[in-house]
């Protein structure tokens, strides 16, 4: 699969940003901000559950790849 989005690990620069650090000097690219309408606590929860996408896509392709691998092994010929 091909990635179409920008690449992690995503690290929070501050409370709502996120930044991708894509440089061996240590730098950055401010790649969102995150706003809620229901307060800090939303605020939070979403930077936390967006710095964590990269992670989590790369969890559920290696599951997707267990699962294929292991319905080609069970596989029954007709």
């Amino acid at each position: 699969m091909k990635t179409e989005h920008t690449p992690g690990p995503w690290r929070r620069l501050s409370p709502g940003s996120l930044v991708i650090e894509h440089r061996t000097d240590g730098g950055g690219v401010l790649i969102g901000e995150v706003y809620g309408l229901y307060g800090h606590q939303e605020i939070e929860a979403n930077a936390r559950l967006i710095v964590a996408a990269p992670e989590m896509l790369a969890a559920i392709r290696e599951a997707l790849h267990d699962i294929e691998e292991a319905c080609q092994d069970n596989a029954i010929d007709d």
